[in-house]
């Protein structure tokens, strides 16, 4: 079986795809891998959240789709969404009732990228828009 580098360490492969066993051996060993994974997962979601969003509303999800999916969700109309907008987009674009709410502070804290506390809308639209199509 084929051996590649994953996360800085040699580890067996199929088909570049990381064994289930090794899997799980790097999140229980490698903090920082699993955070990176974790917060990998929790983009996930609120793409599709914002994904069904915009089909429910027969809309495409151009990044001028994506940001007026945003800006809808952005209720003080500053550019930003606080903690209590990105809960209100999982919850209520996503029918995603059942993230915890330590997830959503988690997933907000991964795409507050100058830690005020807010997520700006034009820098969550171009990283959404490089890979949610």
């Amino acid at each position: 079986m084929p051996k590649h580098l994953i996360f800085g360490v040699e580890r067996k492969s199929h088909l570049h795809e990381m064994l289930g066993a090794d899997f799980n051996r790097l999140i229980d060993t490698d903090a920082n891998a699993a955070r990176a994974i974790r917060d990998m997962c929790r983009k996930r979601m609120l793409q599709k959240a914002v994904k069904s969003y915009l089909l429910s509303k027969n809309s495409g999800i151009s990044a001028a789709d994506l940001e007026r999916a945003f800006r809808d969700a952005d209720g003080e109309g500053k550019g930003t969404l606080t903690l209590g907008e990105v809960r209100n987009l999982m919850l209520n674009m996503g029918k995603n009732a059942e993230i915890p709410e330590a997830e959503i502070q988690e997933l907000l804290k991964s795409l507050d990228y100058d830690d005020d506390g807010r997520v700006n809308i034009n820098e969550i639209v171009a990283e959404m828009s490089r890979s949610i199509h």
